[in-house]
């Protein structure tokens, strides 16, 4: 319902959501592509992003907690992106050979 209402209208407050959504209403598979796109894109923009400077990015982290958040969510970026570098080789071997 809320998906709905969001998607479909009603006004700033919530108001005017009058349609309920079914079940059966529904026809999007369980993991739609539009929520793997969103870990694609930012990574894409990275890495084409001339103008990278670590220094840069974390100038803003003054305490030691911001650091670690920071530190460990590289960290896990790294990770997953192995993981998806050992799937493309296994789906596409020459990819790894064919490094731009």
């Amino acid at each position: 319902m809320v998906r709905n209402c969001l998607e479909n209208g009603g006004d700033q407050d919530g108001h005017g959501c009058q349609v309920p959504v079914r079940c059966s209403d529904r026809r999007r598979s369980l993991v739609p592509l539009e929520r793997e796109t969103p870990f694609v894109r930012p990574l894409l923009r990275l890495t084409g992003w001339h103008g990278f400077n670590p220094e840069v990015v974390i100038s803003h982290i003054a305490e030691r907690a911001n650091a670690q958040t920071l530190f460990s969510a590289c960290t896990e970026m790294i990770v997953r992106c192995r993981q998806i570098q050992e799937r493309l080789v296994n789906r596409f071997p020459d990819v790894e050979h064919n490094k731009k």
